[in-house]
């Protein structure tokens, strides 16, 4: 167990996680982690988790390298990746409304009974999933990459302050579904419809997308418009809708603006 906690990711980790790795119930894994603790290992942060000093994680790694095999370094870690993704799509799906209350399952390792539940896992476990998203991106899983994205994509109107909103759907798009289609699209053409060329530098970070919202954190909505949504005002949502990001040092929202054709060809928004 010792051995195996060098590669979770991020800093503080709780029970669940360190069962994942070991591939133990829930209950071995709490008096193994005990053990650790009494024997000055491993060190408690807040709400009962656990974490590794720097230098013992170190220790742990180098343990690991000399008496883990690689196969049992790579199950470890693949088990713990796909556990932390598949939870943070239950999890952001709580705040879907084609979803909501995930499957009732007696093996699940984390309480989801409700969205205050489900908040305070993306938030609590936020560092160990993002890991576990990059490597997956980095892995070219496609469409778990596409999942998690797009599972959190209404939850993250309630944590708007996280930075790392723009990263998770930037990545989405880089990575794509597995027919390589990106999710989104960098436009490459800004003069009319039917004409392509290089961006101007001013919408080199603009995203387009049939169903684009508006006040949005992040890129457009990877799917169709959804059921019960009303926050897409005039002029966005729609497949001539344009979405800006914010600039990098702010936590502004994006913003959208409809984009039409003028009689030179020429496009323009409302506002022009």
């Amino acid at each position: 167990m010792f051995r195996l906690l060098s590669l979770v990711p991020g800093g503080g980790f709780g029970v669940a996680p360190a069962a994942v790795l070991a591939g133990v119930p829930l209950p071995d894994a709490e008096d193994l982690l005990e053990e650790l603790l009494e024997a000055g290992l491993l060190m408690t942060s807040r709400q009962d988790r656990y974490r590794l000093h720097d230098l013992l994680r170190l220790y742990a790694a180098s343990r690991h390298r000399a008496e883990d095999s690689t196969e049992r370094s790579f199950a470890a870690r693949s088990r713990l990746r796909h556990w932390l993704l598949d939870t943070a799509v239950l999890a952001g799906r709580w705040y879907e409304p084609d979803y909501g209350m995930p499957p009732a399952d007696p093996g699940r390792l984390v309480a989801l009974d409700d969205r205050e539940q489900a908040a305070r896992w993306i938030r609590t476990e936020g560092d160990s999933w993002l890991a576990a998203f990059r490597e997956a991106a980095a892995n070219g899983e496609h469409t778990r990459v596409a999942e998690v994205a797009e599972a959190m994509h209404w939850f993250s109107d309630h944590w708007v302050s996280w930075g790392h909103w723009v990263e998770v759907y930037e990545r989405a798009a880089a990575a794509g579904p597995p027919s390589g289609t990106p999710v989104w699209r960098r436009p490459t053409a800004t003069t009319s419809p039917g004409r392509t060329g290089p961006a101007p530098a001013d919408t080199t970070r603009r995203w387009t997308r049939p169903g684009a919202r508006c006040d949005s954190p992040r890129p457009p909505e990877t799917s169709s418009s959804r059921r019960g949504r009303t926050r897409i005002s005039a002029g966005c949502g729609t497949p001539s809708a344009t979405c800006r990001p914010p600039p990098p040092t702010t936590s502004a929202p994006w913003r959208c603006s409809r984009r039409r054709t003028t009689s030179t060809g020429t496009s323009r928004s409302p506002a022009e």
